[in-house]
């Protein structure tokens, strides 16, 4: 199975990337409808999710791949990062302070 960029354009390519890095922030927001989360973790993924966005827009307005490789990175600390919010998020709820 070919990925994207052997099959697609390279502008084709950097409007996909962008499309689904708005997709994939706005469900990571809308996981705080469950209940199963709440503030902590939604202020951690606008936040993460924004830069995200900006990195995105950023590799979709180069000429050519730079960004690349910081989209892909930060994508890795991304996901990390939301996980650790997912966690602080429901240690602070399951166990309040004060």
């Amino acid at each position: 199975i070919p990925m994207l960029p052997v099959v697609a354009t390279l502008a084709a390519t950097k409007r996909q990337i962008l499309v689904y890095a708005v997709v994939l922030v706005v469900f990571s927001a809308t996981f705080v409808a469950t209940g199963a989360v709440g503030r902590i973790y939604l202020v951690g993924a606008v936040a993460l999710g924004a830069w995200f966005i900006v990195l995105a827009v950023r590799l979709a307005r180069s000429e050519a791949t730079e960004g690349a490789r910081a989209l892909y990175l930060y994508s890795l600390l991304y996901l990390a990062l939301l996980f650790a919010a997912v966690v602080t998020d429901s240690l602070v709820n399951r166990y309040p302070i004060g």
